[in-house]
């Protein structure tokens, strides 16, 4: 996924992103790319689901809602491991083994993605 990420332009993508995050059209303009998706309802589903965090304008989800790059990289690396069905990441079949559920999988991997990013910026 990270050299699909790099050919289709991932980080340039992501560097047009405002501070304050994207809409949903923009979310699913790169999840498009990238192959997730094809149908932007699919997107606002990941949301209300909570798969995708998202946060609604104005405290109205009828104006829909903003993504935070940070929210999408997330929902990328953790879409990306479950999309590995065919081969499984060793680490989640262990965790999973353990009894850990995909929410706490989801949070290990959140904190992992952010020490990472803390170690790179050093």
């Amino acid at each position: 996924m990270n050299n699909q990420r790099q050919e289709l332009g991932y980080q340039e993508e992501m560097e047009k992103v405002s501070p304050d995050g994207m809409v949903v059209e923009e979310a699913f303009e790169i999840l498009n790319k990238l192959g997730f998706t094809k149908n932007i309802q699919v997107v606002r589903g990941w949301i209300r689901k909570g798969r995708l965090k998202g946060n609604e304008i104005n405290g109205n989800y009828k104006e829909g809602y903003r993504i935070t790059k940070e929210a999408l990289d997330e929902f990328i690396l953790h879409q990306s491991l479950r999309d590995q069905r065919a081969d499984p990441d060793p680490f989640i079949t262990a965790m999973e083994q353990l009894g850990y559920t995909e929410k706490q999988i989801t949070e290990i991997l959140q904190l992992t993605l952010k020490v990472v990013k803390e170690q790179k910026e050093k």
